[in-house]
């Protein structure tokens, strides 16, 4: 009971102590839905991502009911590991740090686990060199020119925006995000200032926040 006491004095006194115990699920439903989908605002695309790495991977490994305080690298680890697919696991080894970052200045865990599994994740996948130069292999004239046939028989009402998105090059989501008053007729000119695609009803406040389609920025300046 003393060394027990000492240790909870040492923690008060480092600004240490931890008083919660939450289990992985409800920490990661509050993390994603309130602070990530609410606080920080990140975009459905974005969400989605985030949804599959932790409810279809790192959850259901871990175990859903597994108090966060009692994590360990080990378990992160093993978890990750798991993961098939070289993508995804590539972003749950981003995600850890955020994760738990936020759950240690919250003071909702003692220690990070994280630190030390993102070391040992990154040394046993380590993350593919990026290249500088795109390798696209574009689309040459006689396929361009079968696909535009092919749509304006097979798919009349794809025809018109596939043969804008050819040649303005813009996005699936740009291109249907075009209005009338975007085009300069006089000066054959196309503004694109918007992309139409999904994003959360913000009047909507339950975890299974129904989609809206609306009207977006731009993914890029250059878009």
């Amino acid at each position: 009971a003393k060394i027990s006491q000492e240790l909870l004095i040492a923690k008060l006194a480092t600004n240490m102590y931890c008083p919660f115990n939450y289990t992985l699920k409800e920490y990661l439903d509050y993390w994603l839905y309130e602070h990530m989908k609410n606080d920080v605002r990140i975009r459905y695309n974005t969400f989605d991502s985030y949804y599959n790495v932790l409810y279809n991977y790192l959850i259901p490994s871990i175990g859903p009911n597994k108090s966060i305080c009692n994590i360990t690298p080990a378990d992160l680890v093993k978890a990750v590991d798991k993961i098939k697919y070289k993508t995804v696991r590539g972003r749950a080894i981003e995600l850890l740090t955020t994760i738990f970052k936020y759950a240690f200045e919250r003071h909702y865990i003692d220690y990070n686990p994280s630190i030390a599994a993102v070391q040992t994740l990154k040394k046993k996948h380590p993350p593919a060199k990026k290249s500088r130069v795109r390798n696209v292999k574009p689309y040459t004239i006689p396929e361009i020119r079968n696909l535009l046939f092919t749509c304006k028989m097979e798919f009349s009402d794809m025809y018109i925006p596939l043969l804008l998105t050819f040649t303005a090059g813009t996005r699936i989501s740009e291109t249907i995000g075009l209005k009338y008053s975007d085009i300069d007729f006089r000066h054959n000119l196309i503004y694109v200032e918007r992309q139409l695609g999904r994003d959360f009803d913000p009047e909507y406040e339950a975890n299974d926040s129904p989609l809206l389609t609306k009207e977006l920025e731009t993914k890029t300046p250059n878009g």
